[in-house]
């Protein structure tokens, strides 16, 4: 289709064919930003603000792969509030009473209400190999939200589940390497 508008002595033809291509793509793009910003906007206005702390003052007990925050059991209902929409790397500390964690650059979140942790699969949309991601279950602005973290073997992810319901004051039961067990 294209072609039929375009020749070599036709710039105002190729102009249109830019366009054709350029209009569309910009306008989904800001459709997209608009509608991150009003679910975002309505997170922070049903959640409430992040729990963000000082960094502590000691290294990072450790980096994982932050899967996504989302609420309560719905595995895809992700939370958009800045510093818990999106994926990558994070790093974290294991704090008396809950965790602590801060994604690149972003805020350093206490997850002081930790209720739950158990060990899964997938999380948020993203899947990893049996026993890979530990979900841990918190409180945010009254809601239960579960936060994801991917590491790259079952045994690590074991580890810092174990941790992590220790330092809640969670029993850490018998099999905690099968597959969506929850710890309580």
């Amino acid at each position: 289709m294209l072609d039929a508008i375009r020749s070599d002595d036709n710039l105002y033809g190729e102009a249109l064919a830019v366009a054709l291509l350029v209009v569309p793509w910009l306008l989904a793009m800001y459709a997209m930003w608009r509608g991150l910003r009003r679910r975002r906007d309505r997170d922070r206005d049903r959640l409430g603000p992040l729990p963000t702390i000082a960094p502590p003052r000691r290294p990072a007990d450790g980096e994982a792969l932050y899967t996504g925050t989302t609420e309560g059991p719905e595995v895809i209902k992700r939370v958009a509030i800045e510093g818990l929409f999106g994926r990558g790397p994070c790093r974290y500390w294991i704090e008396p009473g809950g965790l602590v964690f801060q994604r690149a650059r972003g805020p350093i979140v206490a997850a002081t209400t930790v209720h739950a942790v158990r060990l899964a699969a997938a999380h948020a949309g993203r899947v990893l190999a049996r026993g890979r991601v530990a979900v841990v279950g918190w409180s945010l602005g009254g809601a239960d939200v579960d936060t994801g973290f991917g590491f790259d073997d079952a045994p690590y992810a074991a580890a810092f589940a174990a941790a992590v319901a220790n330092a809640a004051g969670l029993a850490v039961p018998d099999g905690i390497g099968r597959d969506d067990k929850e710890m309580k």
